[in-house]
């Protein structure tokens, strides 16, 4: 993984943890600039319930329905 800028993005349900709570806890622990708008990287941490997941994807891999259906219109 290149040194390219890096999004944390935190998807999440059946929890009580904030958004905040999460990036403020792993970001401290990441060398990489943060660019929100245009990473190259997106750290992706997904919590449902008592379980999480974290991936590590390109920001050009990223699906989002709302930008697909915008693209197809």
């Amino acid at each position: 993984m290149d040194k390219g800028p890096i999004k944390i993005q935190v998807e999440k349900r059946h929890t009580k943890l904030s958004k905040k709570d999460v990036i403020d806890s792993v970001g401290p622990h990441l060398n990489y600039p943060v660019n929100l708008t245009n990473p190259s990287w997106i750290l992706l941490v997904e919590i449902i319930g008592k379980y999480s997941g974290i991936s590590v994807i390109s920001s050009d891999m990223m699906f989002s329905s709302m930008t697909e259906k915008r693209v197809s219109e």
